[in-house]
C-alpha cells in the first residue's frame, strides 16, 4: 500500500517527505479498513433498526426494483435472495457510482464549508488527501455532516414513484456520515475508497 502512495505523492506533489508520504498512506488505509468493516456494520444496523421500529430498512431504490423484477416469479422470496445485477451494474457500483457519490454528498459539501471558513488548508486536503490534525469535528462540520448524511440516505430511497417515506435508510444514512468524517480527515481518496470497497463486498461476496 505505501508503495501507491509514495507514487501517488511522487506525481500529485513537488515534494516527497516521510511525514507527507505517511499520511496519505493514512489516508488509503483508513479507506481501505472503513470498507472493510462497513458491510457487517451495515447489516447489524439494519437488522436493529428494523426490529425497533418494525419498518421496512434499506436501500430503497434497489429493493422496489428487485421486488418488480420478481414480481412473476412463484417464488418471490427465493428470487429475490438469489438475483443478480447485470455485469455492467456491477462494475459501475465499484467504479463510477461510488466516486460520484462522494464527489457530490462529501466532497462537494466539505469544499463549500472549506472555503466559507477560509480554510485553505483544509481545502487542499478536501482535494487530495491527507491527514490533517485532531480527530474531533466543529459544531459546523458535524452540522454539514449530518445533513449530507440524511440527503445521501434520502438518495437511497429514490425509486420509479418518487420517494419512498416507508423504508428507513439505516446504514445508508450511517455509512454516509462515516464517509463525511474520513473526508474532513483524510480527504476525497479515502472516502471514496471506502465506499467503492463496501459496495464490493456487498456485490461479489
Amino acid at each position: 500500500m505505501c508503495i501507491i502512495c509514495y507514487t501517488y505523492e511522487a506525481i500529485f506533489m513537488k515534494e516527497i517527505d516521510r511525514r507527507t508520504a505517511l499520511k496519505i498512506c493514512g489516508a488509503f488505509a483508513a479507506g481501505v479498513v472503513t470498507g472493510s468493516i462497513s458491510p457487517d456494520i451495515s447489516i447489524r444496523i439494519n437488522k436493529q433498526v428494523g426490529t425497533v421500529t418494525g419498518l421496512p430498512v434499506g436501500n430503497a431504490g434497489i429493493l422496489r426494483q428487485v421486488e418488480e423484477a420478481c414480481k412473476d416469479y412463484p417464488d418471490q422470496d427465493n428470487c429475490i435472495q438469489n438475483i443478480q445485477l447485470s455485469p455492467v451494474s456491477k462494475v459501475l457500483g465499484v467504479s463510477l457510482n461510488p466516486f460520484a457519490e462522494e464527489v457530490a454528498f462529501r466532497a462537494t459539501p466539505s469544499i463549500v464549508l472549506s472555503v466559507v471558513e477560509g480554510n485553505t488548508d483544509q481545502l487542499g486536503a478536501d482535494i487530495l488527501c491527507g491527514l490533517n490534525d485532531g480527530y474531533g469535528l466543529s459544531r459546523r462540520e458535524f452540522i454539514t455532516g449530518a445533513i449530507s448524511s440524511l440527503l445521501f440516505g434520502t438518495s437511497h430511497n429514490i425509486t420509479n414513484n418518487g420517494i419512498d417515506l416507508k423504508t428507513i435508510p439505516a446504514s445508508q444514512t450511517v455509512c454516509g456520515f462515516a464517509y463525511w468524517y474520513l473526508q474532513r480527515k483524510f480527504g476525497l481518496v479515502s472516502n471514496t475508497i471506502a465506499h467503492a470497497l463496501h459496495n464490493f463486498n456487498v456485490i461479489y461476496r
